[in-house]
């Protein structure tokens, strides 16, 4: 059997160089198109729906929020397996469908479900997809980094610079590349304005804290009016009140109350100025404790000569030049401490 195999396969010279050359042809076309990885991605196409229920405990949020969700994903197609994680304040479901099944699709299924399961969970719970991303995906870690100020608020600027650089220049730019499913940052400070309200101040004047947080809401918003005609030109009327400053926060007008207006100035401080009175009473705790050395170095001087007088081991003008030295030491530290 062999032999005639062999004999036919002889004979038959052009076929068998033919179909080689369709085997090595088809194994160049697939070594081009076949994805090749360091660490390949094994994991099954799943859909995560995660949930952030806060204040609520894993008990309650698995009878209000997990249990509500499964039921809503439920009958979906091609579902292999259906799995959940219910922790304080979270709730994962991770919906794993089968391998033939485009992650997409899969998603595009899942995200018409959460409709309806939202409208079952609490008021408050937010309820999304997760990325495409599993534990296999590959993960690439940067850092910016630079010459770092030595004085404490330059510092603080500097780390809230550079994570407003990551969160507005840069991570826009690493969303546009292919392939790239998220990014999390971590790390400095996020560009704020405090607005620190003083109690004695609300209830001096009658404002709430709501009414605070109401007035500067509603105060930081552009709102568009209409057209003006005039001739063949038209002038567009809009109101601009977004907040630009500081300022700006500090003259918002809370409430009127006998014709005098009440502004956020009034009831509370703002975050530099609360850096000021910080800085104002480290200040005056270094200074204090400063002066107390000093007083406390120049009695001691007084009672050391004084004794020694006593024993008549010092005249007397020496014990009145050294009390003048010392009150002298006291008036000369105090002095430098108000020049810096």
């Amino acid at each position: 059997m062999l032999e005639k195999l062999i004999a036919y396969t002889l004979k038959q010279r052009g076929m068998v160089i033919f179909f080689a050359l369709m085997i090595v042809g088809f194994g160049f076309y697939s070594y081009l198109k076949l994805p090749i990885d360091a660490f390949p991605d094994v994991t099954n196409i799943q859909v995560e729906v995660v949930s952030h229920a806060d204040g609520l405990s894993a008990v309650e949020i698995e009878r209000n929020v997990t249990y509500p969700i499964e039921m809503a994903m439920r009958g979906l197609p091609d579902i292999e397996q259906m799995r959940s994680v219910t922790k304080f304040g979270l709730s994962i479901v991770t919906i794993v469908f089968k391998d033939n099944v485009d992650i997409y699709f899969a998603r595009q299924l899942v995200f018409e479900r959460l409709a309806e399961a939202r409208e079952k969970v609490p008021k408050g719970v937010q309820v999304a997809m997760g990325p495409i991303g599993t534990a296999m995906g590959e993960i690439y870690q940067y850092t910016l980094e630079g010459k770092v100020p030595q004085d404490p608020e330059q510092k603080r600027a500097y780390l809230t610079n550079l994570r407003t650089m990551q969160e507005w220049v840069i991570t826009p730019q690493l969303k546009s590349v292919a392939g790239v499913n998220e990014i999390n940052s971590f790390g400095g400070y996020f560009k704020q304005y405090q607005v620190l309200v003083s109690p004695e101040k609300l209830v001096k004047y009658g404002v709430t804290v709501d009414d605070v947080y109401s007035a500067i809401g509603s105060n930081n918003s552009n709102v568009g009016g209409n057209v003006l005609e005039r001739g063949t030109d038209q002038y567009i009327v809009r109101g601009v009140g977004l907040i630009q400053s500081i300022s700006d926060i500090e003259n918002i007008v809370l409430k009127s109350q006998g014709g005098t207006a009440i502004e956020t100035a009034d009831v509370a401080l703002m975050d530099d100025d609360l850096r000021k009175v910080a800085v104002f009473v480290q200040l005056s705790r270094t200074t204090s404790a400063i002066l107390k050395q000093n007083i406390a170095l120049a009695l001691g001087i007084k009672v050391v000569f004084l004794v020694l007088t006593l024993m008549g081991h010092a005249t007397m003008w020496m014990a009145v030049f050294a009390d003048m030295g010392a009150s002298l030491l006291v008036v000369g530290n105090g002095l430098r401490l108000l020049r810096k």
